[in-house]
């Protein structure tokens, strides 16, 4: 499974609540530099909703991501 992918599942199954790019890289056990890849191919396919918030992990307001729900992607 690609990290990519890896990274969609993840999101998927936390059932649309945030997180920021950092709790997602110790969860995925990513790089950032893997995991911004990963995010980048995501954003273009619109799969991901990127946005000021409150991360489900670490409870930090900064930039934060979920899966879009209206999204079909992989």
């Amino acid at each position: 499974m690609s990290d990519q992918e890896r990274l969609f599942e993840h999101l998927l199954r936390a059932g649309g609540q945030y997180y920021c790019d950092p709790c997602l890289c110790e969860a995925l056990a990513l790089p950032p530099g893997q995991l911004d890849e990963a995010m980048v191919a995501l954003v273009d396919e619109g799969a991901v909703k990127r946005t000021q918030g409150s991360c489900a992990t670490c409870g930090e307001t900064k930039l934060v991501t979920r899966w879009r729900m209206s999204s079909f992607a992989l």
